[in-house]
């Protein structure tokens, strides 16, 4: 007896258990490589999303408070404590030069710890912190002055450096420093 030559052609084709189990297995370990970096690189992208947006922050605070002490024709530190050659604080007021006669509101950067925040004021004064402009979350803040002595015994403001770190939550905190030169009355 002899076998048909449709049966000869399936039993010739095909792939035995074992070969099956063996691809399925290999199959199964590339899927799972391939789902852990995926997985890998999301992760990794949203760390770097936040920390872009740390810099962002830290670099925006940096660059709004440097560009009102250059331009300043008042300085203030609230709550100043000496450092070096200089005093270091947590508050900074600010006033812009006039503008066509008329005097722009003082402009003041207060740092509320128990918040972690920048509060920034405008029309502040020496009693009243004037109206809440803005805030922004950050890690800390300080500002140091340079100063110096003038003949009648007072102080010289002559440099402030600004220290921002932003990242409240993340991992990894971001720290820029900014030094700024108020204007000098000629």
């Amino acid at each position: 007896m002899t076998r048909s030559p449709i049966r000869r052609r399936f039993s010739l084709s095909g792939m035995s258990l074992t070969e099956l189990i063996v691809s399925l297995a290999i199959g199964g370990m590339l899927m799972a490589a391939v789902a852990v970096a995926v997985e890998s690189g999301a992760r990794s992208l949203a760390c770097n999303r936040q920390y872009a947006l740390d810099v962002h922050t830290a670099a925006r605070v940096l660059h709004n408070i440097t560009s009102a002490i250059r331009c300043a024709e008042y300085i203030k530190l609230e709550g100043a404590a000496p450092h070096g050659s200089g005093r270091k604080a947590k508050s900074l007021t600010v006033q812009p030069p006039p503008l066509d006669g008329t005097l722009p509101p003082r402009i003041a950067y207060r740092w509320d710890p128990s918040n972690m925040v920048l509060i920034r004021h405008e029309n502040a004064d020496d009693d009243s912190p004037g109206a809440q402009t803005g805030q922004i979350a950050l890690r800390d803040i300080e500002f140091y002055t340079q100063e110096e002595t003038d003949e009648g015994g007072g102080s010289i403001i002559r440099a402030v450096t600004i220290t921002v770190t932003a990242g409240q939550d993340s991992e990894r905190p971001v720290t820029l420093t900014a030094t700024a030169r108020p204007r000098q009355k000629l």
